[in-house]
């Protein structure tokens, strides 16, 4: 899990090293491959981490290169889910705050859907939609939980680390906790997915697992 946070942290890592490998390249457009690089790298890892996480509920460790290798093979569907997902999220969010909260609820398990049953992006939200039913006030506990200790953390580490290392060293320090908190985040997501896939169709974690086999 350290060594996964190290590696979802790496794209802000390269951004506060000066926007590599962007450098030279005009301010906009810098940005955009920035955030593109750094939206697609995401959407990378969050599919390694529901391979790598049932791989551990199986006793097997965590392997990095294979899952690394089955993100990729599901990054496309990924990157649109994270795209799609993303704007109706935060369209409800602004329009009255609840119905974001309750289409980041109901859409929670879309990832692992996509990696572990191949399903594209709308099936994958519709299947989310469908094991999340009946649990939903459940999973949105979860989500908040996360939420909360995420700002709670981050409040922390720059009120203490503020005083006692320099800007850089501060930004480094918060990118790397946070790219831990990411990965817990993701893996919590994956056992959730399992746990709703459990008490619903009666399977355990080795049979859900079968596909990677």
């Amino acid at each position: 899990l350290l060594l996964l946070s190290l590696i979802v942290s790496l794209p802000s890592l390269v951004v506060l090293a000066g926007g590599l490998p962007f450098r030279g390249m005009g301010w906009t457009q810098g940005t955009l491959y920035n955030a593109a690089f750094t939206f697609a790298f995401g959407a990378l890892i969050d599919g390694a981490v529901v391979y790598g996480t049932f791989g551990a509920l199986q006793g097997r460790g965590f392997d990095l290169g294979g899952s690394l290798a089955t993100a990729m093979r599901r990054l496309l569907p990924l990157v649109g889910l994270g795209l799609l997902a993303g704007v109706g999220v935060g369209l409800g969010l602004v329009a009255l705050i609840a119905p974001g909260l309750m289409a980041a609820t109901i859409w929670y398990v879309a990832a692992p859907a996509i990696v572990v049953e191949r399903e594209g992006v709308f099936a994958a939200l519709g299947r989310s939609a469908r094991l999340t039913k009946g649990d939903r006030w459940r999973v949105f506990a979860i989500l908040a939980l996360i939420f909360v200790a995420g700002i709670f953390i981050d409040r922390i580490l720059r009120g203490v680390l503020v005083t006692k290392a320099g800007y850089v060293a501060v930004s480094v320090i918060i990118q790397l906790v946070n790219g831990l908190f990411v990965a817990f985040s993701s893996v919590t997501r994956t056992a959730v997915y399992a746990q709703l896939r459990q008490a619903r169709e009666g399977v355990s974690v080795e049979q859900i697992a079968e596909v990677f086999a």
